[in-house]
């Protein structure tokens, strides 16, 4: 490899490195974030993160159940009776725009602050 070759690549990964700074910088996650829990696509439960711990029971007409825990540092569902628990193994969830789903009990927590308007990476 000559020397121009090492330039070159210093560049790119001065350039990745900012570039991942700058993310980071800009994902500040300092405004309220609500956690909006869904059932059946009705909105039953709107609750600040900042609350302290607090459970809710879900508990729906298929016989599905939904045990969700609410914390300071995010939302997560601790138990469910459907068969593939994908929304326990989702984890906590604290940023605004995330969603977690329990298809098989139409039970469906979306996250939302009043400051995650703007361009992100996919709308760019």
């Amino acid at each position: 490899m000559i020397k121009a070759d090492f330039y070159i690549i210093g560049v790119v990964l001065l350039m990745a490195l900012i570039g991942v700074v700058v993310f980071y910088i800009d994902s500040d996650n300092s405004g309220d974030v609500y956690a909006e829990i869904y059932v059946f696509g009705e909105l039953i439960h709107s609750v600040l993160l900042d609350s302290g711990h607090d459970d809710i029971l879900i508990e729906n007409m298929n016989d599905g159940a939904n045990l969700i825990r609410i914390t300071e540092d995010g939302v997560y569902i601790v138990e469910a009776s459907c068969r593939n628990q994908n929304c326990v193994l989702s984890g906590k969830h604290f940023r605004p725009g995330q969603v977690i789903a329990c298809l098989p009990n139409r039970v469906m927590i979306r996250l939302v602050g009043f400051e995650d308007g703007g361009v992100d990476a996919v709308a760019y």
